[in-house]
């Protein structure tokens, strides 16, 4: 009986190798998108917690952070581009995804905004999760549905870096409010 269900299932959903494909690296990146771009914004906090306590410095670690990762992104993902042409595309996006997952495990253990810094150098020559699912993507999509392909990779990382934006402005807020009673009848936990 289940069986029968399973396969009836299938028929109604026809879903093509290369949809499978699109759609399952499109979650992926959502997800590893939406964590860089979480961890990115409490950076501030962290190098606050590592004993950093001038506004100013914390300001310039920060950047500093910031700016790392992308130039080493930049100078990192021509190599990587060629590798993939080598090996192949799909064992560059499992890099890269694994890449990032254990950096962002090992940033979480750093103990000075320098290690952090270091840790976030090496991350920007491992990780480029857009770059490498765009690739994998743009290879096993029918040439009629690039254009398709190129829309949701692409606006599925802007998308989530301007959810992560609202929410790092609107935080404050939204905390300030919740600490003061407005939303919960004048009685807040936060208190």
């Amino acid at each position: 009986m289940a069986e029968g269900a399973l396969q009836a299932l299938e028929r109604s959903l026809p879903i093509v190798p290369w949809q499978r494909n699109l759609w399952g690296t499109v979650i992926a990146e959502l997800l590893t998108i939406l964590g860089f771009t979480a961890g990115s914004i409490l950076v501030p906090y962290y190098v606050q917690q590592m004993g950093v306590t001038d506004v100013r410095q914390v300001g310039a670690w920060t950047g500093a952070y910031q700016s790392a990762g992308a130039v080493a992104f930049a100078l990192a993902t021509p190599i990587w581009g060629v590798l993939g042409d080598r090996y192949g595309r799909k064992l560059m996006l499992v890099r890269a995804m694994g890449s990032a997952a254990l950096m962002l495990a090992l940033m979480g253990l750093a103990q000075s905004p320098m290690q952090l810094m270091v840790l976030r150098v090496i991350q920007g020559c491992l990780t480029g999760t857009p770059a490498a699912a765009s690739a994998l993507i743009a290879t096993g999509t029918p040439r009629e549905r690039l254009a398709y392909r190129q829309v949701l990779i692409h606006d599925n990382c802007r998308e989530n870096q301007n959810l992560s934006a609202a929410w790092a402005y609107c935080r404050p807020l939204f905390w300030s409010a919740l600490r003061r009673g407005r939303w919960s009848g004048g009685t807040s936990p936060m208190r």
